[in-house]
């Protein structure tokens, strides 16, 4: 099903983080937005599960999950929505360098 964002934002109200933006748009849950967001980033699922200090199998109950949420069904379409989502956010998005991705 198509999706439609609509942006109302506060310039006085602090920046949304993109995990949290992924979370909220796509319904995803916290864990598998901040593994989207690191894989938006080219980090790898092993590298991401090591960094997070979780096992691989769970990284990968997460990345399944957030196929289930967005109807991806591959990380490369999964990165796509990351970025497109945080393209079309445009100055309404927080900075978006890796090290705030994978917060």
């Amino acid at each position: 099903p198509a999706r439609r964002l609509v942006v109302v934002s506060d310039p006085t109200a602090a920046p949304v983080e993109p995990a949290a933006l992924l979370a909220g748009f796509y319904g995803l849950t916290p864990a598998a937005a901040r593994l989207v967001a690191a894989l938006a980033c080219g980090e790898t699922l092993r590298a991401y599960a090591r960094r997070a200090g979780i096992s691989l199998s769970t990284a990968k109950f997460h990345l399944q999950a957030a196929f289930a949420a967005t109807g991806a069904r591959r990380q490369a379409d999964l990165v796509r929505l990351a970025v497109t989502l945080a393209r079309d956010l445009g100055d309404h998005a927080p900075p978006q360098t890796c090290a705030t991705l994978m917060r």
